[in-house]
């Protein structure tokens, strides 16, 4: 695939996507290649064109009439159609949550296993209803849980991952669940080269966009005002199709309910 595009003043040179780009929807057998080093857009996503598996929706939402007072659906930050690859056992994953009375969300990963989801463990979490764009991840192991290791993603297997807003005291309607993939990959080749020290273009030039995602979303956290930040994130939710909540703040979400780790 050819293209071109100007974006923030800057205009990228045109590159060909390599064919190793397409990924298996069940495992992904090689790194992902790097686009070339004179792609120079800071920001935007170039992805790896991995499709989620068959009869599933990237990013979708399902329930009845939103339980908000917004026209503003709920919406997984997720490359639509894809599965978005990260480095991390425990990545972060972010939603736009429209304001609402809804005040508990519930977080679910599944392993897909090339015919259906098997459900691995769920967290609940306590939420404010502001609108904006949140981020939940799942519990690490530590010392106090003796289910260690259990929400880690395992590499090369495809996960699902989704949310869900407790809207069952909410008049305006029915729960809402957003949803999204994710695919843990190693750092091998120039993939190896990412690390602490590495920038979200870095992450996002790669084809890496749970860690693009995060450490740009922690960036506009910090520096919301700064015209570069801001830019830069505008620039990297608008190349997967997110410009209407690119403007949308970040929200402080969310705390942990203790001992909500269940059991498939």
């Amino acid at each position: 695939m050819i293209w071109q595009k100007t974006l923030l003043g800057l205009t990228t040179v045109s590159v060909a996507l390599p064919l190793g780009l397409t990924l298996s929807p069940i495992a992904l057998s090689n790194p992902i290649e790097k686009i070339q080093n004179s792609w120079e857009i800071s920001q935007a996503f170039q992805s790896p064109n991995n499709g989620v598996p068959p009869g599933t929706r990237g990013g979708g939402t399902r329930g009845g009439p939103a339980c908000s007072n917004t026209s503003k659906p709920y919406m997984a930050l997720v490359p639509n159609n894809q599965i978005g690859l990260t480095l991390e056992e425990y990545p972060k994953f972010f939603v736009y949550v429209p304001e609402t009375e809804a005040r508990e969300i519930k977080l679910t990963l599944m392993k897909w296993d090339g015919e259906g989801e098997e459900e691995v463990g769920r967290v609940r979490f306590t939420t404010s209803g502001k609108p904006g764009i949140i981020s939940v991840s799942f519990p690490q192991p530590n010392q106090n849980n003796p289910e260690k290791n259990k929400f880690a993603l395992a590499l090369n297997q495809v996960y699902k991952w989704e949310v869900e807003i407790d809207c069952v005291a909410d008049a305006l309607g029915e729960n809402q669940t957003v949803e999204g993939w994710v695919q843990r990959v190693a750092p091998a080749g120039n993939l190896a080269n990412l690390g602490k020290n590495s920038t979200p273009a870095d992450y996002a030039k790669n084809g890496i966009w749970y860690e693009a995602l995060a450490g740009a979303a922690q960036l506009y956290k910090n520096k919301p005002n700064d015209p570069k930040v801001k830019a830069d994130w505008e620039t990297l939710l608008s190349s997967v199709g997110f410009s209407n909540i690119a403007k949308e703040p970040m929200i402080d979400c969310c705390t942990i309910q203790t001992n909500t780790a269940s059991q498939p």
